[in-house]
């Protein structure tokens, strides 16, 4: 049996190109056939290394998958592949932005303790407007991203993104 953790990447796991935005229909194909290559219930009648061999592969495959299928966790994944991001990274966003989100944040802690939903809903499509700004900046690299043209000026505007969108998010999911 083939082990797919010898393989480098998850991209090359997938046999897809390496993308900030991946085709989500050939991700789920290419799944599907690995998943049904590697699925342990078709080791079942093997012996006992094999057996263990197939449930830490597909592990591999379903993490790879779950990585690749989120917008947010590819972009983390393809800059930590190209050695723009570490893993638990403590990352400085620029104090325009923090001061920005602080007066946000007090306008949705008015809102939350007068309890008044238009308001909320006033954060909310604020947080969204924000999101489409900052992603507007990086869109048009992100969309054609291209591994062997790829600029670290480039991936540090995706990182500070990344970033940017992560903080977002929490404040979303705070609403």
């Amino acid at each position: 049996m083939e082990n797919v953790y010898m393989i480098e990447n998850y991209f090359k796991l997938f046999n897809i190109p390496e993308a900030f935005v991946v085709n989500q229909t050939v991700l789920k194909q290419q799944f599907l056939l690995l998943s049904k290559k590697y699925h342990p219930d078709f080791f079942v009648n093997e012996a006992t290394d094999d057996q263990e061999n197939a449930l830490q592969q597909i592990a591999i495959i379903n993490k790879a998958y779950k990585t690749l299928s989120s917008k947010l966790y590819t972009i983390e994944y393809v800059l930590e592949i190209n050695g723009i991001l570490s893993k638990d990274e403590k990352y400085s966003l620029p104090n325009d932005f923090l001061m920005e989100m602080m007066e946000l944040n007090e306008k949705i802690a008015d809102a939350k303790f007068e309890k008044y939903s238009v308001a909320l809903q006033s954060c909310k499509h604020e947080i969204d407007t924000l999101e489409t700004a900052i992603y507007a900046n990086v869109k048009d690299y992100m969309e054609a991203y291209n591994q062997s043209l790829n600029t670290q000026k480039d991936l540090l505007q995706v990182k500070e993104y990344f970033f940017k969108k992560k903080y977002l998010d929490r404040m979303k999911s705070n609403l």
